[in-house]
């Protein structure tokens, strides 16, 4: 009787946060104008607006995008064919899956670690509240099904090596390789969740905890799912991003071939991975001083699904941190020492599942951890002030940086680390003697990051792609088919493009073909013989449409 008020208690608890967080994050969409991480956004939405029979964009020069988001967010752009209405809508629907983090991390904890209704409960709502997972929301990224998906595809995961029928057995594990493969369809970095999938069939199978039919169920509906990613991959690449494009992971492993590529790989890592100690307070390093190697070892080889869960879960971080290390041979922006955004979507998980551990903490391990804090920040410091680049960093990949800039220079990794020491100290102590209060302290020490993301970061972004008295290229281009974009003035390209949704967008260098031609301001000054008309100016950038007079 107890255990049912407790459980009924912690639903409602779930429920109430994931309709306060999706208001809260739905409520941000209405400040927003359209996309500003590009060429990003511009690629999903412009994927969704092929698979809605909509023209396709102009991306020859921008990277793949794959289409498992934009198929999520296609029913949007097809019913709302206004773009504003359209993205608004498309946020939106981020905020709600955002907010669906809490439930299925809520179940994770529940049916595959065992946690208590309310531990499980706050654990989960302190996993949501992570800060990147706000700043995701708020622009039509990836991440944002990313999210969701990878909390489900670790439920299905723990269900199919759990205690279960052997028809719910057989079902868990062909939806958890479904689901590996639906990472996969949304970002080319998830192929980390197809190897973990394998690894932990095998495993599966030889502690025979799965049957012959449940493995190759799983291993049937992998090969189903690759083929689907494969299928959509090559419509999308003929017909949005004109022809093939390269192969992502050659690129990253032949970075491995010189010396220069091995170092920067090492130095990466080193940055990468204390961003994110310092991204989630000290709380993931504090529960993992607390695992013994051999008691890890036995639970996994008899098979624990809650083992299993976290196994997989660092192993997908570890494979993420490692395919991030290999991205950026080149420091061309400050944040790529530190990027966070590629390992974030399995973060949420692992801070839940860290706060189920920090009642073990001792005060040796205190002071490890604090150890562990201070040197990767000094050895992070120190590379950023001796290799990083000077030019503006992107706040958008290091947006749960606990400090009051993201930009991500010595000052700021120092200062970062510093914050991460003391909320490390302050949850241990908390761990020590209120254990309760652990899960929504980190909970509200994650706020502050996140309104200082949405601040120097979303907000930041918007007035500066949309400043004071912007206005959509659209009206102005109502009766045109097709828009000449020069080439030699292709700024603000991936941003026009989805406003001009009834049009194609053609580049062009010299003489354009089309009557209709955005360039710089001063492009009708020098070509005056074309007779050009000025019919939209963007009020806060060089760029302007004409339309001639042929």
């Amino acid at each position: 009787m107890i255990e049912g008020v407790s459980r009924n208690r912690a639903h409602r608890v779930v429920l109430a946060a994931t309709a306060l967080l999706f208001v809260a994050r739905a409520a941000l969409a209405f400040l927003r104008t359209g996309p500003v991480v590009v060429a990003d956004e511009t690629g999903y939405l412009t994927n969704a607006r092929i698979f809605s029979g909509g023209l396709p964009g102009q991306m020859a020069n921008a990277p793949f995008y794959r289409g498992g988001y934009s198929l999520l967010i296609t029913p949007l752009v097809a019913i709302a064919h206004d773009p504003l209405t359209a993205y608004r809508l498309v946020l939106v629907a981020n905020a709600a899956l955002a907010a669906s983090l809490v439930p299925a991390t809520y179940l994770l904890l529940r049916r595959c670690l065992g946690a208590h209704p309310g531990e499980a409960a706050w654990a989960a709502i302190a996993a949501g509240m992570y800060p990147s997972v706000t700043a995701f929301s708020q622009g039509a990224l990836s991440e944002n099904a990313l999210l969701p998906l990878t909390a489900l595809w670790l439920l299905a995961l723990g269900i199919a090596a759990g205690p279960v029928s052997a028809r719910a057995r057989f079902l868990a594990t062909a939806a958890t390789a479904a689901l590996a493969g639906a990472l996969l369809l949304v970002h080319g970095r998830m192929i980390a969740a197809v190897g973990v999938t394998v690894i932990a069939f095998v495993a599966l199978g030889a502690l025979r905890r799965l049957r012959t039919l449940d493995l190759v169920a799983g291993f049937m509906t992998l090969v189903g799912a690759l083929l689907v990613v494969r299928t959509v991959d090559a419509y999308l690449v003929r017909r949005n991003y004109a022809g093939p494009r390269p192969n992502e992971a050659s690129q990253r492993l032949s970075n491995l071939e010189h010396v220069h590529g091995l170092a920067a790989a090492a130095r990466n890592l080193v940055g990468q991975s204390w961003y994110v100690v310092a991204a989630t307070l000290g709380v993931v390093v504090l529960a993992g001083l607390t695992l013994s190697a051999r008691d890890a070892a036995a639970r996994l080889r008899r098979g624990e699904p809650g083992a299993l869960v976290v196994a997989a879960a660092t192993l997908t971080a570890l494979a993420l941190l490692v395919a991030t290390a290999l991205s950026f041979p080149d420091l061309e922006r400050p944040d790529m020492l530190v990027y966070g955004r590629y390992v974030e979507i399995i973060v949420p998980p692992l801070v839940a599942a860290s706060l189920l551990r920090l009642l073990r903490v001792g005060i040796r391990r205190i002071g490890l951890a604090i150890t562990i804090i201070a040197v990767s920040t000094a050895v992070t410091a120190i590379l950023q002030a001796t290799l990083g680049p000077k030019a503006a960093a992107n706040g958008w990949d290091v947006a749960s940086l606990p400090f009051l800039t993201l930009d991500v220079r010595p000052a700021a990794i120092v200062g970062a680390g510093i914050v991460a020491g003391v909320c490390t100290l302050v949850v241990a102590q908390l761990a020590r003697r209120h254990i309760l209060l652990v899960a929504p302290t980190v909970a509200l020490l994650f706020v502050g990051p996140a309104l200082e993301a949405e601040h120097a970061s979303v907000l930041a972004s918007q007035h500066s792609v949309y400043p004071a008295g912007w206005t959509s290229p659209r009206a102005a281009a109502s009766r045109a088919t097709e828009i000449g974009y020069d080439a030699a003035h292709r700024s603000g390209l991936f941003v026009n493009e989805w406003f001009l949704p009834d049009a194609r967008i053609i580049l062009f260098r010299g003489t354009p073909r089309t009557r209709y031609v955005i360039s710089s301001a001063d492009w009708g000054r020098s070509h005056a013989a074309l007779k050009p008309r000025l019919v939209w100016r963007d009020t806060g950038h060089d760029r302007a449409m004409f339309v001639l007079a042929r």
